[in-house]
């Protein structure tokens, strides 16, 4: 099904190199490692914060509210990043800016967000976020590194890595993570909310949201990540959707990212 043909080091080179990696970073301190896992977000649980969570191979990920997150066998990339807690916002797009940079580094050309925390290439959504809060804040990415083939219910909207034509290891690809999530927890908000509007895929396109149990359609005018989306309905009304209460349910990228 994959065509996936990168050399990909094995599960003692993944621990060389991560716990080499960690002993760099300011904000964590221990790794969990394994083979195969059904999701490093369950496995995340408990941990304490400055845990690093992966394996080689997940194979029941959970994406946004409760849906599966498609794992590309060993073409895919899961992490979850254990943190103290805070503003889920805040999080959610801190995530997205500390991933688009990490794939960035290796792709030479820009990367878009999709509000509140898709990460957008050519199109097609490559890498997305999950956080879930209690005690601790539990930050779990997955990166579609190496998938070149997708199931039906996916094809028009998942891309990889591969199909944008950059080409790199899974490890490669979560050490970089690993630098660009421990450096994004440094940042003031400030720059976070910049960093992801400078990537930003919906301003200015009509996208279709769902506010308070009822369907809106608009144009984007302006994204404020932590507050929310003002948008312009087709009757000129101007109408504020607040982000604690607000989901996308059919975007209209205006980016080429």
């Amino acid at each position: 099904m994959w065509r996936w043909t990168l050399s990909e080091p094995g599960l003692r080179d993944w621990e060389f190199a991560l716990k080499a990696r960690i002993a760099r970073c300011q904000h964590f301190q221990h790794l969990v490692l394994y083979e195969s896992m059904r999701s490093t977000q369950d496995c995340a649980v408990g941990k304490p914060p400055g845990t690093v969570v992966t394996t080689l191979h997940q194979y029941a990920g959970r994406g946004q509210r409760g849906r599966h997150w498609f794992s590309a066998a060993d073409a895919g990339l899961a992490a979850t990043f254990v943190l103290p807690h805070s503003l889920t916002r805040e999080r959610s797009i801190g995530a997205a800016v500390a991933t688009a940079h990490a794939i960035e580094s290796h792709h030479g050309r820009p990367v878009g967000i999709k509000w509140p925390n898709d990460i957008i290439m050519d199109g097609r959504k490559v890498a997305g976020v999950l956080i879930e809060q209690s005690a601790t804040a539990l930050i779990g990415i997955g990166i579609n590194v190496g998938a070149t083939s997708w199931p039906a219910s996916l094809r028009d909207q998942a891309g990889s890595l591969e199909d944008a034509g950059c080409s790199i290891s899974r490890l490669e690809m979560l050490e970089t993570l690993m630098t660009a999530v421990d450096a994004v927890e440094s940042w003031p908000i400030e720059r976070i909310v910049t960093s992801f509007q400078s990537r930003d895929v919906l301003t200015g396109g009509w996208s279709t949201f769902s506010d308070r149990g009822s369907r809106v359609k608009g144009r984007v005018c302006t994204i404020d990540p932590i507050r929310g989306i003002e948008i312009e309905m087709k009757c000129g009304e101007r109408r504020f959707l607040d982000a604690s209460t607000t989901r996308v349910i059919q975007a209209g990228l205006v980016s080429g990212r």
